[in-house]
């Protein structure tokens, strides 16, 4: 779905704002406007655990931990990744926290 369809759905259910924002997070991350990207992560990240869609706060926070990381804030990263994996470990996603965990050994960083 494209940006513009998903606001129209947002408009009409509020389980839809979440994910439009974290679609607008990743245009503004492909435009480096990193602040506006982190702080609609964040947003959408808070809007879809209030919706009780911990997997989606968990792709956003994930999303943003790895753009932090491409901007080498990596404290903040490091902070929003363990987010994101306590989110995914309260949803259940025992294969993707074990992905998470492995790319964290394996990251440099």
């Amino acid at each position: 779905a494209s940006i513009r369809e998903l606001r129209r759905w947002a408009r009409n259910g509020p389980d839809f704002v979440h994910m439009a924002e974290i679609l607008e997070a990743e245009r503004a991350r492909l435009r480096t406007d990193l602040k506006r990207a982190q702080s609609l992560y964040e947003r959408a990240a808070r809007r879809a655990k209030q919706q009780e869609f911990p997997h989606h706060a968990a792709l956003a926070l994930e999303r943003c931990s790895e753009m932090l990381t491409t901007y080498q804030r990596d404290i903040d990263a490091a902070a929003t990744a363990q987010r994101a994996r306590l989110l995914y470990e309260e949803w259940g996603a025992i294969s993707k926290l074990t992905a998470l965990r492995t790319a964290a050994t394996a990251s440099p960083t």
